[in-house]
């Protein structure tokens, strides 16, 4: 077992313990161990010292800090911070989770491109002899 933890907040144990979890059950969450050490620092540079000063605004402005530039990408952040709360509730570590962000959806203008294909496909389909 290492001497030092590699988590810094206040949920620093939780984090390692939901890491551990993660890998022997057989996941390499490479990624989201990522995503674990930026909220952690995230956690020290607020100065929360106490999971009580963890709120869903809190969470929010985190989110608002990392901007992304696909929904899929901001998706994967809060899924893999959602799936750590919910498992520190289970663990007892937390009362509840507090997070309430919503996942983003695809844009319109994204969904516009993903029409455009098919009916190309289709007007060469209907001019070919």
């Amino acid at each position: 077992m290492r001497a030092t933890t590699i988590f810094h907040s206040v949920l620093g144990e939780g984090m390692e313990k939901y890491l551990a979890h993660k890998r022997a059950i057989g996941r390499r969450f490479r990624t989201e161990e990522n995503v674990l050490h930026i909220l952690d620092r995230y956690f020290v540079q607020e100065q929360i010292s106490s999971v009580q000063q963890i709120t869903p605004e809190l969470l929010d402005a985190f989110l608002l800090s990392r901007p992304r530039e696909s929904s899929r990408s901001y998706n994967h952040l809060l899924s893999t911070i959602r799936g750590l709360f919910h498992w520190l509730v289970l663990q007892g570590f937390l009362c509840c989770v507090p997070i309430e962000a919503k996942p983003k959806r695809r844009t319109a203008e994204r969904r516009l491109l993903d029409v455009a294909v098919p009916c190309r496909t289709i007007r060469v389909f209907h001019c070919e002899p």
